[in-house]
C-alpha cells in the first residue's frame, strides 16, 4: 500500500494532482494530512500496513515538489531523491475515477538515452519496487491528447502502468500511459531533482 498525501493546508492544485496520483499509482489511497506530524504519518502508515509515502509539497499555491518517505516499522526514512516541480498540464480531460487496480503493476521507461533520465528511473524503479527499461524506439509523434505514438508497437502487459520519462525543451517531463500508451492523467514538468 502507498499513502499519497500533501504538505498542511495544501491549495487546490496541490490535491489535484494528488488526487490524480492516486487515480494512476497501484495499490495507492490518499491522505488528508490535516494537521498530522510525520510521526502521524507513519503510524497511519502501519494501520493500513503501507511501506510508502509519497509527499506533495506546495510553494506559493502550487504542487513544488515530490518526497518519498520509506516505513519500516515504526521509523520513517525519506529516500535521497526529490523531484522538484516546475510545472503541470493537466491535458484536455481530468481523470475522475481510478483506472489501476490492486493487481495493477508499475513499469519505468525511457525513450532517450540520457544521464539525468537514467539516474531518475533508475531511483524511482527502486522506490516503487519494479523494473526502469530504455527502449530508444523512433518516435513518430508525441500527442498530448492521445499519448506517445511509436513507429513500431510496444509488447505490453494489461494491467501495466507506464510511467515514461521523456525530455522535451531540456526538460524531463514525467507521463503516465497506459497499454495502448494513451497518456494518463497529468503531465509533469521537472524543474530539476536531487539526490540528498
Amino acid at each position: 500500500m502507498i499513502i499519497i498525501t500533501t504538505s498542511r493546508r495544501p491549495k487546490p492544485p496541490t490535491r489535484i494532482l494528488c488526487k490524480f496520483l492516486t487515480n494512476l499509482i497501484p495499490n495507492s489511497i490518499k491522505f488528508n494530512r490535516g494537521r498530522s506530524s510525520l510521526k502521524d504519518l507513519i503510524i497511519k502508515a502501519n494501520e493500513l500496513n503501507s511501506n510508502l509515502i509519497i509527499l506533495i509539497d506546495s510553494l506559493k499555491g502550487n504542487p513544488s515538489r515530490i518526497r518519498f518517505f520509506k516505513i519500516d516499522g515504526i521509523k520513517g526514512k525519506f529516500h535521497p531523491l526529490e523531484i522538484y516541480i516546475q510545472g503541470i498540464f493537466l491535458g484536455y480531460e481530468k481523470l475522475k475515477r481510478k483506472i489501476v487496480n490492486k493487481n495493477s503493476k508499475i513499469e519505468i521507461r525511457a525513450i532517450q538515452k540520457d544521464k539525468k533520465i537514467t539516474l531518475l528511473g533508475e531511483n524511482l524503479a527502486q522506490i516503487f519496487n519494479t523494473n526502469f527499461i530504455i527502449s530508444p524506439l523512433p518516435l513518430k509523434k508525441i500527442n498530448y491528447r492521445n499519448g506517445i505514438k511509436h513507429e513500431t508497437p510496444i509488447k505490453s502487459s494489461e494491467k501495466l502502468i507506464y510511467i515514461y520519462l521523456i525530455k522535451i525543451n531540456s526538460k524531463i517531463n514525467i507521463i503516465f500511459c497506459k497499454k495502448n500508451l494513451e497518456m494518463l492523467g497529468p503531465r509533469i514538468i521537472i524543474k530539476d531533482f536531487k539526490l540528498k
